[in-house]
């Protein structure tokens, strides 16, 4: 879409460039646009590394030059410097990227610069829409690679023929559509949702805003197709163009039309301008951008074709000499004519695919030589013929389209008798038979030509089935010089046709004067008759419409005659009660589809969690520390395992006593992490968690111990003795880390309590001005954007009033030797009375900021070492909600591994679960070692099995995917409890220098010694490794409603293995799925008569070394931490039956009907 200008800009941007064995030119030309909206690139010899390379591209922007014009300058600098392009030669060796390296890097960069620019100012807040098409190709020593994003093309001209071409992307292409219409939009008109022509391109952020969908799954894709070829000697030409090359000329006529140019020039950039002005000439109404690239077997000069070109262009000359001394006579004939003339004629050796249009230059050259004071005018008859003519055509359209009865057929007669050429002052030809033989003009062609280019500009529906026909028609006698001309008013010109028009009036409505006569074609009628009325077609003049009646509409006595007829009030009526019908019933459907249809997955329960401990996960800056920077470099790899949520621990600004907690600023990044700059830089892809510890450097804490104002009371302060540094405390009460809560502060003369380290003062939750406080505080990160919480160590928040003292486990034991905290009974320290209350405020909070659709603020709770019983409290009551779930943290803690202590913990949750709420599962975390540590590295796959198959949110904490183990104890030089830091390692990426997580001299914690074989980049490109599985059980896990939706049954369980399914109404597809943690094993699965066939097929298997295909149920072999997923199909589901009915649960009742393609939940 766009506005045109009244005459085109043909000016010409060209380069032109050589090397690596190639040439290359590039022409561009504004053309009819306001703007030009194209840009380009050609790199020969790309930089680092790759200088044997080359890269061309051409950019199509539309609704502005944004996009394409920082595409032209950046993107092949995100394509070649992202991970997946360099995954090969990294290490500065001479290797070169693969060839699935490249076309993951391409498709990689495009994804990348997209996001990119989607934070503009003016793009991200709607100012500018731009958008643009890309093609390229990327050409090694070997391979050429074809990158298409849009309806550009690409096509490479070898040994004489076409032998490769892009695909346009186009809304109606069934794939492109099934997208589209996945993400909720239509096609209407070929256009995406009736406005956009292309269904893929960069930019166009108001078609990529579907939430819920990636970026390839959008309205419109920035993903490009990628195609590489083997490069061959018979390699002639690359060509690269806009849609506005390909609009008027076949990929086999533009190729013939380059070779035939390249045989008599061999000055690329003449070649490409003499494409842009013949496709100019052919009728392309948009801007022109064209790259040739030549190989060195391209066409070269030939004698025989400059000779044969010369020889035309003279033939041509002379002929225009002929054509315009014969009219000498008669007046001078406009070029229009002249075309019209030669295009009647054989030309022997017009240039292939440009044929006339191809020398139009030449014949213009010609033209204005010898008619000097045309050219004076100031105006190109392609000016002329866009001016006042195009705003005939378009009036009548619209007389076309809005007349009905004998105004309509007056107007056809009228269209069809009219002759096509200009007004130029003189008086028609004698001979009227020749001049109306000389150019008639199709009436439907002239009334749909219009169409034609709306329809292509502006996206409007076709106005009758020939308009394809019809615009295809003009857009060849556009390339002859035949353009529509103006109405006017006056003396006949040449080749005119008066139409005389007698006794014209007013009209009446449908019923025609019985006064008026008919109409009459009067060829030789004189302007002088005022009865007559000549109009003609063409000339520069604006159209005087003077006489020309309006149509005033159906008199209102005709109207109720017609009306009250029986053969129009009988259907009326019918229609209206249809209407009616329809209408009810489509509400009744609607309210009956909502009523019934089961609520949407929310973000968190859609996908896994993958927890990220910060200070581990990357180093962006060197100084040995992870920060929210590296996250931020790491998210296409997040988003390559599907995770939906990352879940950050703690980085506010803290002393990092105990590196996690010890809070010093609620409100503020430590320093270590980066800048409040840095963390809304993530906002858009990642969610937050937060924790509610204190500091001894938080200015509450300083205010407190000095007793300032309402701070005073911000902590539990308590008299204790002290003397000659020995603090006699007030109770018994013991920190989690050993020895006396309390701690004698020098300033206050008292002593405050803190259940963790000194560092970490509890703050006085019964003070109702700290619960004010925190719920600001709460309130202040989510109006910056962040989308939950999760508050840690909640059974802590509140302890008793009286301070009694703890009961101890030994009675019999020294209450003076007391001082490990397993040796008390923490009865009055944690989950006292309010602590809900409190946790049910903090959710009341978040709820006032989850009103939003898409926008719900996620709760969770950590509460370690909780019974089972305490821990659901934590989702609260029927209609008082608080967490939306409690963290599991069951499996974390597990130090050996059986069939029936997994049975355990899962039937243990599964049955005490409030009914509707949404459970979750997780295998380690910072506080607990890591799984391989303390089960071994066997069970990684088995328990990432577990994880995605069992109902409910599989929470990953960073490294498990790949199998990561913690460190040895040795390496660490810290003064206090080092096994918390053991699992903190840093994250494992590749095996350069400190595993790929930090470039500096130093890490604040050692990696690994196995980070040269466990790590991302190597198992990356192994199919049998731990991060494949991982990758193929999430996406297993989105695609499936077996996993996400359905039922849970557990069937069996002994200490080697256990057995359960997963299925739901209305699929007859069940997955069954095996699990081994004990020794090898066979296990005979209809020992459990649960009507299995005797043959099950393998879904997916943790030893991918098993090729097996299908799994015999009388005895499958299980291998030591080993499990299967199996497929089986039935209607007969197993939580229908009586003997499964108690071991079978659901979270979200939800049934499927295949017919429909819908859940509902009434089943």
């Amino acid at each position: 879409m766009g506005a045109f200008l009244d005459k085109p800009k043909t000016e010409k941007h060209n380069a032109h460039g050589a090397g690596n064995g190639l040439r290359y030119g590039l022409s561009s030309m504004q053309g009819w646009r306001v703007e030009m909206e194209d840009a380009h690139t050609a790199v020969v010899g790309i930089p680092h590394g790759l200088e044997d390379w080359s890269f061309f591209a051409v950019y199509d922007g539309h609704a502005g030059s944004r996009v394409a014009n920082y595409c032209s300058t950046h993107l092949l600098e995100h394509i070649t410097t992202n991970e997946d392009f360099r995954a090969t030669g990294k290490s500065g060796s001479a290797l070169e990227p693969s060839v699935e390296n490249v076309k993951n890097g391409i498709r990689t960069g495009f994804l990348k610069i997209d996001e990119y620019m989607r934070n503009f100012s003016d793009l991200r807040n709607g100012m500018d829409r731009s958008g643009s098409t890309a093609v390229g190709v990327m050409i090694s020593p070997t391979h050429i690679y074809f990158i298409n994003c849009g309806d550009s093309r690409a096509v490479l001209y070898r040994n004489g023929q076409v032998c490769f071409s892009t695909q346009d992307h186009k809304p109606c292409n069934p794939r492109e559509k099934e997208r589209i219409q996945n993400a909720g939009g239509s096609v209407m008109i070929q256009r995406v949702n009736g406005s956009l022509a292309v269904s893929r391109a960069l930019g166009d952020y108001d078609y990529k805003c579907v939430d819920g969908k990636g970026p390839t799954e959008q309205l419109v894709s920035p993903e490009p197709e990628v195609y590489e070829i083997l490069r061959a000697e018979e390699d002639e030409f690359i060509i690269l163009a806009c849609d506005g090359i390909w609009d008027v000329m076949s990929n086999e006529e533009l190729c013939e039309f380059v070779k035939s140019r390249l045989e008599v020039s061999d000055d690329l950039e003449n070649v490409c301008n003499w494409v842009v002005d013949t496709c100019l000439h052919k009728g392309s109404r948009d801007n022109m951008s064209i790259v040739l690239v030549c190989f060195s077997n391209a066409p070269k000069v030939s004698e025989e074709a400059v000779k044969k070109d010369s020889e035309l262009d003279k033939h041509l000359e002379s002929r225009v000499e002929e054509i315009m001394e014969k009219s000498g006579e008669e007046g001078m004939p406009d070029l229009a004519h002249v075309m019209r003339i030669l295009s009647a004629e054989n030309i022997p050796n017009l240039p292939p695919g440009g044929g006339l249009a191809g020398k139009r230059n030449v014949i213009e050259a010609v033209y204005s030589r010898l008619n000097p004071h045309r050219e004076s005018d100031g105006a190109s008859d392609e000016a002329e013929e866009s001016g006042s003519q195009g705003k005939l055509v378009e009036a009548l359209r619209q007389m076309r389209i809005n007349h009905r009865g004998n105004y309509r057929q007056l107007l056809e007669e009228m269209l069809t008798s009219y002759r096509l050429a200009k007004v130029e002052g003189e008086e028609s030809p004698a001979d009227p038979a020749a001049a109306a033989t000389s150019s008639n003009i199709d009436a439907g062609n002239l009334a749909t030509m219009q169409e034609s280019h709306t329809e292509s500009e502006s996206g409007l529906a076709d106005l009758d089935s020939s308009n394809e026909d019809a615009g295809t028609k003009m857009s060849e006698r556009h390339s002859e010089g035949l353009w529509p001309g103006a109405l006017t008013e006056g003396k006949g010109k040449r080749g005119s046709i008066r139409m005389s028009v007698k006794g014209c009036q007013t009209n009446n409505g449908f019923v025609q004067s019985e006064d008026t006569p008919e109409l009459e074609l009067d060829p030789r009628s004189s302007v002088d008759n005022p009865q007559h009325q000549a109009l003609s077609i063409g000339g520069p003049e604006e159209p005087n419409l003077q006489g020309v009646r309006p149509y005033a509409g159906m008199p209102k006595e005709v109207l109720f005659q017609f009306s009250g007829q029986a053969r129009y009030r009988v259907p009326r009526e019918i229609l209206f009660w249809l209407t009616i019908t329809t209408v009810v019933l489509l509400i009744g459907a609607t309210v009956a589809i909502i009523a019934i249809s089961p609520k949407c997955l929310d973000w968190w329960q859609a996908g896994p969690m993958y927890q990220i401990y910060p200070r581990s996960f990357r180093d962006s800056d060197k100084d040995g520390n992870g920060d929210l920077k590296g996250i931020q470099d790491k998210l296409d790899y997040i988003t390559a395992l599907n995770i939906k949520t990352i879940w950050i621990t703690s980085f506010y600004k803290s002393s990092l006593k105990d590196f996690r907690h010890g809070v010093e600023d609620f409100q503020e990044i430590d320093p270590i992490f980066g800048t409040m700059e840095d963390f809304e830089n993530l906002l858009a892809a990642i969610h937050d968690k937060g924790k509610l510890h204190g500091s001894d450097k938080h200015p509450w804490f300083e205010m407190s111990r000095t007793r300032t104002g309402k701070y005073s009371d911000y902590y539990i302060w308590r008299d204790c003795a002290h003397e000659s540094g020995v603090t006699i405390p007030p109770n018994n009460w013991l920190s989690v880390y050993g020895n006396s809560s309390w701690h004698f502060d020098d300033v206050r003369k008292q002593c405050y309590y803190h259940q963790f380290l000194k560092e970490q003062p509890d703050l006085n939750f019964r003070n109702p001005d700290v619960q004010e406080e925190i719920k600001e505080i709460i309130q202040f990160w989510l109006l910056k954007g962040v989308d939950g919480f999760s508050f840690d160590a909640v059974k802590f928040l509140l302890e008793a009033k009286d301070l009694r003292d703890e009961i101890q486990v030994n009675k019999s034991q020294n209450p003076g030797t007391v001082t490990h905290y397993s040796e008390l009974y923490h009865d009055f320290t944690t989950t006292q009375v309010g602590m809900h209350d409190l946790v049910r405020s903090f959710r009341q909070t978040m709820d006032r900021y989850s009103q939003e659709p898409g926008r719900y603020r996620f709760m969770g709770t950590e509460a370690y070492a909780e019974s089972i019983d305490r821990t659901m409290m934590y989702y609260g009551l029927p209609f008082i909600q608080e967490a939306d779930f409690p963290f599991n943290n069951y499996f974390t803690t597990l130090r050996s591994l059986s069939g029936n202590i997994v049975h355990e913990i899962i039937t243990s949750w599964m049955e005490n679960v409030p009914e509707g709420k949404w459970p979750n599962w997780m295998t380690g975390g910072p506080d607990s070692s890591r799984l391989p540590s303390r089960l071994g590295n066997q069970y990684v796959n088995t328990m990432n099995m577990l994880l995605f198959t069992l109902p409910g949110t599989p929470i990953t904490y960073y490294g498990e995917e790949i199998g990561m183990q913690d460190i040895s104890a040795t390496n660490i030089n810290e003064s206090y409890d080092t096994s918390t830091l053991l699992s903190k390692s840093p994250m494992q990426w590749d095996n350069s220098s400190n595993a790929g997580f930090s470039e500096g001299n130093h890490t604040w914690l050692p990696t690994n010694s196995d980070y040269h074989t466990v790590n991302v980049d190597v198992q990356k490109t192994q199919p049998s490794s731990a991060l494949k599985l991982y990758q193929d059980l999430s996406q297993l896990h989105a695609n499936e409603l077996l996993l996400n939706r359905g039922w849970f049954c557990l069937l069996s369980n002994d200490s080697h293995s256990v057995v359960y399914t997963r299925e739901l109404d209305g699929i007859d597809r069940v997955f069954l799925v095996v699990l081994n943690f004990g020794d090898s094993t066979l296990l005979n699965l209809q020992e459990m008569n649960l009507g299995l066939p005797t043959k099950l097929r393998v879904r997916m298997s943790t030893d991918p070394a098993s090729q097996r295909s299908e799994a015999d149920t009388s005895g499958v072999s299980l291998e030591k931490g080993e499990g299967l997923i199996l497929e089986y199909n039935t209607n007969n589901l197993l939580h229908r039956q009586t003997a499964f009915r108690d071991k079978c649960f659901i979270s979200n009742r939800a049934c499927y009907s295949s017919a429909f393609n819908i859940l509902y939940s009434v089943c």
